[in-house]
């Protein structure tokens, strides 16, 4: 049988191919790209005569080895991979022959990657849940209230400097060999698709905050499955089915590797990788030769775009029920909040935001053992994670069972040990326990920047200090608290103006400078417990006794949480008895003592009264 020559660039087309255009001119592909896959395994440039199918998975016919062709499978590109230039024992005439290739898509998504991550590390760190939430991290919270784009952004942020080197190492060599088989656009839009699929599989399935690359990862792992099981029977030696089962073992040890790291979101590695594996199917080209198959790109496209589509529709049943929710809770419907977070409770996997929505509705409607029932359920849910913990001692701290409360806390702390909120409310946990040593080794591990996140942490370490008779040093973080109160005052007007009010008034500062302080925030958020408590407060020590009862009734008509209501107590109980009223007074000395004995004002407030 003669042999036929392409009419396009005159190429001797292999033996038992028909056609004019040779597969350089069919696909459009550079000599470099062709040549680089026909390197793998081969160690060597291609023998002249071997383009397309042959030289994309078979190794080149020696001289004198007639028309045998062995397979490379995935062998020769693991290989090629680790040789990085596909020249593993080729020598030096096979570097000359061929152009460099340069990835521009691969080293494209690397940069923005760490351009990214160089902008975090400016703005606090990559391991800053708050700087992370700015910077567009996964949360269930937000995607709730709206921020679609949640989807996207996730996929350039990384949690750390390891985070970002991990995905880096795997990203480059693959990027760059998947990039030369199938180009720089659709490398770059399977890597888009494949990232939205990983962060739609975790908000579907995993409730936390969550980052990284590693779902768009996976994906390119499953894009160059797709191309390799889709041209297994390129002619002149495809690939393996061995490769293949070979190839789907290793994606598979990486899946069982991650669901074995604690925190780290699983879910968004098998959405990255189906939608990978989907989006190759439809965008990857078809090495020449091949028999083209129109209904599986029609059916793979098909699909992922109902799994994208059943994502998103349980993601919308998610938002609708918790906004009817908090639009319920926002009237003071407490019966149709219940009845929406249940319906969002109802999902498969139940979503914690929901679940804990409900026990916090349970909490406001004095339905303390349901709560706990919930919450109870979401330590079991998530062993391992330090939420549950956290949200199980602030329902017992408002109940009144500080012992549990700090048992929570503690293990809150035991599970998660760098939080440092959860440091916070564990050292004010110790110091109304009485423990002030163990409230001021806690304290002290906050991080150096916790003092700027919540100024309260400077005045638990001075109130630490001053209890244990070391008032120098108590002052000094007593000043810093204030410095940090006076520059937050523009930045949280009603939170800094009643803090700082407050702080004035329990140190026996200016009473004349915290009343405009505490009237500030009142006038800001008039139905904040908090404001009106501080406001009342304020007006006892300026002995103004009926508008300081006044702000303290309002401020125990609005408390949700009976354990915050304890000192508004004592003082209501202390202005009564000023005005007269001797037995109501009591009856207020009374509820305050059951909600908290501990407290600070407790021994003034019986020495008022009685």
């Amino acid at each position: 049988m003669g042999t036929e020559v392409c009419k396009r660039c005159g190429t001797t087309l292999p033996l038992g191919v028909t056609g004019t255009l040779c597969d350089r001119c069919l696909l459009g592909v550079q000599p470099d790209a062709t040549d680089d896959l026909a390197d793998w395994g081969s160690g060597g440039s291609p023998a002249p005569g071997t383009a397309g199918s042959a030289a994309v998975f078979a190794k080149a016919p020696g001289p004198g080895d007639g028309s045998k062709v062995e397979a490379a499978g995935l062998s020769g590109l693991l290989s090629w991979l680790v040789g990085g230039d596909g020249t593993a024992g080729g020598g030096q005439g096979a570097r000359s022959r061929r152009r460099t290739f340069f990835p521009v898509g691969t080293l494209a998504l690397l940069v923005a990657n760490c351009i990214v991550f160089v902008g975090l590390t400016m703005r606090g760190g990559g391991e800053d849940a708050l700087v992370l939430l700015s910077w567009g991290a996964k949360s269930n919270e937000l995607i709730y209230q709206g921020q679609l784009w949640r989807f996207i952004t996730p996929i350039f942020i990384h949690i750390g400097a390891w985070h970002l080197a991990g995905n880096c190492v795997v990203l480059y060599p693959f990027g760059r060999a998947l990039e030369r088989v199938i180009g720089t656009g659709c490398l770059v839009q399977i890597y888009i698709i494949s990232g939205i699929c990983g962060v739609i599989a975790g908000f579907c399935f995993h409730d936390q905050l969550s980052a990284g690359a590693s779902g768009a990862i996976f994906g390119l792992f499953g894009a160059l499955l797709a191309f390799l099981t889709t041209n297994r029977s390129a002619s002149s030696g495809g690939v393996q089915t061995r490769d293949v089962v070979f190839f789907c073992l290793w994606i598979l040890a990486f899946l069982l590797a991650g669901s074995q790291v604690k925190n780290i979101d699983n879910w968004a590695h098998v959405g990255g990788l189906v939608g990978g594996l989907l989006s190759g199917l439809v965008l990857v080209p078809r090495v020449p030769h091949v028999v083209p198959r129109p209904g599986v790109r029609w059916a793979a496209g098909c699909l992922l775009l109902v799994l994208a589509a059943a994502g998103t529709y349980r993601g919308a049943a998610w938002i609708r029920w918790i906004r009817q929710g908090e639009q319920a809770c926002r009237r003071g419907d407490l019966v149709a909040a219940r009845l929406a977070f249940r319906q969002a409770a109802s999902l498969r996997p139940r979503p914690v935001t929901a679940l804990w929505a409900l026990a916090r509705i349970e909490m406001r409607d004095g339905k303390d053992k349901e709560a706990e029932r919930i919450l109870t359920g979401l330590v079991q849910m998530d062993p391992d994670s330090a939420v549950p913990h956290y949200h199980l001692s602030d329902l017992y701290r408002e109940t009144g069972r500080s012992a549990d409360s700090l048992r929570e806390l503690e293990a809150a702390h035991t599970l998660d040990p760098d939080r440092d909120d959860v440091k916070l409310l564990l050292g004010r946990g110790y110091l109304e326990a009485g423990d002030h040593r163990k409230a001021l080794a806690i304290l002290e591990r906050c991080g150096a920047r916790a003092s700027e996140a919540d100024p309260l942490v400077e005045y638990y370490r001075g109130d630490a200090l001053r209890r244990l008779g070391q008032i120098e040093r108590g002052l000094k973080h007593f000043q810093v608290y204030e410095n940090l109160l006076r520059a937050r005052l523009d930045k949280n007007p009603g939170v800094g103006h009643n803090n700082l009010a407050w702080f004035l008034f329990e140190e026996g500062r200016d009473l004349k400078e915290a009343l405009p302080l505490a009237k500030r925030a009142v006038e800001i958020n008039p139905f904040s417990p908090y404001f009106q408590g501080t406001l009342g407060c304020v007006y006892y020590g300026l002995s103004r006794y009926r508008e300081s009862l006044n702000h303290l009734d309002k401020a125990l008509e609005y408390h949700q949480s009976r354990a915050d209501s304890a000192t508004d107590l004592y003082f209501a109980a202390m202005a009564t008895a000023r005005l007269g009223a001797r037995d109501r007074a009591r009856e207020l000395l009374r509820q305050a003592d059951e909600v908290d004995p501990r407290n600070r004002y407790r021994t003034m407030a019986h020495k008022v009264v009685q």
